[in-house]
């Protein structure tokens, strides 16, 4: 729950940036934050700090794909790995997994997931590597 403190502070700082100084508007938007927040930013942050379940997330996107087609469309991770990292992201929460026959389906299951990556790819992504957008 916000502050007066902060929610006068944030308020002014997006409605008029230039009547309050920078130091007092992250003050306050730090405390509306709060740690619970940050703490689960934190995880998150921990669960992509491995380039191989970064690449697989970047792969799976808002798309279901079986682990075959996260191998060919990622390319150089081999098997045991892979399954390594997608035992990972669902043992953290961040992936779901299906079995359909012979094949298992993997695909993002928390929406903050999917909007961190989606801001990767603008940063780091070349354009003509971006992933397409469903829909």
């Amino acid at each position: 729950e916000l502050t007066s403190r902060s929610s006068l502070v944030v308020a002014l700082y997006w409605h008029r940036p230039d009547t309050i100084c920078e130091r007092h508007a992250h003050a306050a938007l730090v405390d509306a934050i709060g740690i619970g927040a940050a703490e689960s930013a934190a995880d998150l942050m921990r669960s992509l700090s491995h380039p191989q379940r970064l690449l697989t997330l970047c792969a799976l996107g808002s798309e279901e794909k079986s682990v075959a087609e996260l191998r060919d469309e990622i390319g150089g991770i081999e098997q045991v790995p892979m399954s390594q990292q997608l035992m990972r992201l669902r043992a953290d929460g961040l992936v779901e997994s299906r079995r359909e026959g012979t094949s298992v389906y993997y695909r993002i299951t928390r929406p903050e997931v999917l909007r961190v990556i989606e801001a990767l790819q603008v940063v780091y992504c070349r354009p003509g590597k971006a992933r397409r957008k469903a829909g």
